[in-house]
């Protein structure tokens, strides 16, 4: 390989030590999954990788280049186990953007309002302008506040109306683009955005045992067995997928879970809105949280995750528009909440 050519990319690992490899920068998804197979000895078809909020998949038909996720030199990817059902189931500057991204001097900074024309400032998609500086601070609070999406944080809509906010969303590889990451940075950012995107949905969650991620081969599983901790053991370790609990009834009549769901069936019944009969409890259809509806309209925000969702119908914002109308409409009331898979 061309010493021009190679990537080094930053393996977390199953166990939680890291690893690294090198690739190239022409190098495929299937490259990444083989090589991090010859270097953990785990199967290919035993784990998967995630690269910041991206799920990495072998595809059915041609291989996806690394370049198509914007995987480079330095970056860091995490591993996840996919978990059988149990026996009874580089530092960027403002020199080196994106094409589409325009550098300017006589613009106000989004987050700071300073308007020195000695430092340059990127021109986002969205039409607001940001320093470096501004953008690395920016990057490091939503990552401490244990997000994983980055919103323009500008005060401004699009049309320049103050108070109504910007909602552009802005994908990770443009924020660190326009951040200056030191290598340090990049590793600790990387890191931090898989490891808030992994705590906060809900088909991907930590063993407690070993505290490595994993998934569920099949989704209908509720028992499921953790292929780490069961190496070279007399007995495979299970655990409840739904509370993490270790399996040790053949019911599991121990689990927290139960009594959530318990507690959603026996929510009293209120009116919201328009609508009579509304439960009163809900759990976040994204990840699960329970909440209860006290006063306002149906439409709510989990703390949790940051889903938006109607408490009415469950059906969750999208495009920044609600399916089933404004926060007065009558919407069906969907029945009470009997699963969290």
């Amino acid at each position: 390989m061309s010493g021009d050519n190679i990537i080094n990319i930053f393996i977390n690992r199953y166990d939680g030590k890291k690893a690294t490899i090198q690739l190239t920068k022409d190098s495929t998804v299937n490259d990444l999954y083989e090589k991090v197979h010859k270097k953990t000895g785990i199967q290919i078809s035993e784990f998967s990788i995630l690269y910041a909020t991206f799920e990495l998949t072998l595809p059915e038909k041609g291989p996806d280049k690394l370049g198509k996720f914007h995987i480079g030199n330095n970056c860091t990817v995490t591993m996840v186990m996919q978990l059988p059902g149990g026996s009874d189931v580089p530092t960027s500057t403002l020199t080196a953007l994106p094409p589409h991204i325009e550098v300017v001097y006589k613009e106000e900074d989004m987050i700071t309002f300073d308007y020195n024309e000695n430092i340059p400032k990127a021109k986002m998609p969205c039409g607001h302008f940001i320093t470096q500086d501004s953008m690395t601070a920016y990057c490091r609070s939503v990552l401490t506040d244990g997000d994983f999406i980055f919103v323009c944080p500008s005060f401004h809509g699009s049309s320049g109306n103050s108070g109504d906010g910007c909602d552009y969303e802005y994908p990770y590889f443009m924020v660190r683009h326009v951040a200056r990451l030191t290598l340090k940075e990049q590793k600790e950012f990387d890191q931090k955005l898989t490891e808030n995107y992994c705590n906060k949905i809900p088909h991907i969650r930590k063993c407690l045992r070993c505290n490595s991620y994993c998934k569920r081969k099949n989704n209908s599983d509720q028992r499921v067995i953790c292929l780490i901790c069961s190496r070279g053991q007399s007995t495979v370790y299970e655990f409840c997928w739904d509370c993490q609990a270790e399996w040790k009834t053949k019911d599991h009549s121990h689990c927290t879970m139960v009594y959530a769901l318990k507690y959603l069936k026996a929510c009293k019944l209120k009116k919201i809105g328009e609508v009579n009969n509304c439960p009163s409890g809900r759990a976040c259809p994204k990840c699960f949280t329970l909440i209860e509806h006290t006063m306002g309209c149906k439409h709510m925000d989990c703390r949790n995750c940051k889903c938006s969702f109607c408490f009415v119908c469950l059906k969750q914002k999208e495009n920044g528009k609600y399916p089933c109308g404004n926060s007065n409409d009558v919407c069906v009331v969907a029945t009470v909440q009997n699963t969290f898979s």
